[in-house]
């Protein structure tokens, strides 16, 4: 097979037209990034909405400070002012219910009485650690809830996995 030469003319076009071709697909590849980056930040907003409602995640870790539905305010601690309405005070989450407090310090057994019935004595407190772990909270130990979206939640003392329950 004898090997062609090319005039300058032809070079050139030829340039051009994988010039041209790059420049399209590269446009493509673009438009097709920014489609994704737009997907996935849909489907980012999406979860969060999702898991906050079903107070999966904290409302704080999503980067808003909405108040997930349905909170209800603590009104029945007696040491603490009159409970916060809508738009004051800050929430907090117990075994995925989410409550609206004052913020304050509080100890362990106030905490548990932020739920009605109250978390039993029998139960353990714990605060849900974003990045570390979970801490056991004590009755007489003081937390901060300066924040909206802390996470806490009861689990009882012990678990005898495979004994029958005991009659209450």
């Amino acid at each position: 097979m004898a090997d062609r030469t090319f005039s300058d003319a032809e070079l050139r076009r030829h340039a051009n037209l994988a010039a041209h071709a790059g420049a399209r697909a590269e446009a493509k590849a673009r438009q097709a990034m920014e489609a994704a980056q737009e997907a996935w930040s849909e489907a980012g907003k999406a979860w969060r909405e999702v898991t906050t409602i079903l107070g999966m995640l904290a409302p704080n870790d999503a980067g808003d400070d909405e108040r997930p539905r349905g909170a209800r305010p603590v009104d029945h601690i007696p040491s603490h002012r009159s409970p916060p309405q809508d738009g004051e005070g800050v929430y907090v989450t117990i075994n995925r219910s989410p409550f609206y407090v004052w913020p304050s310090t509080y100890t362990g057994a106030e905490i548990r009485r932020f739920q009605h019935p109250p978390i039993r004595d029998d139960y353990d407190l714990w605060l849900v650690g974003v990045g570390e772990d979970d801490r056991l909270i004590r009755d007489d130990e003081t937390i901060a809830i300066d924040r909206g979206g802390i996470r806490l939640f009861s689990s009882p003392h012990t678990i005898n996995a495979g004994a029958p329950r005991a009659e209450t």
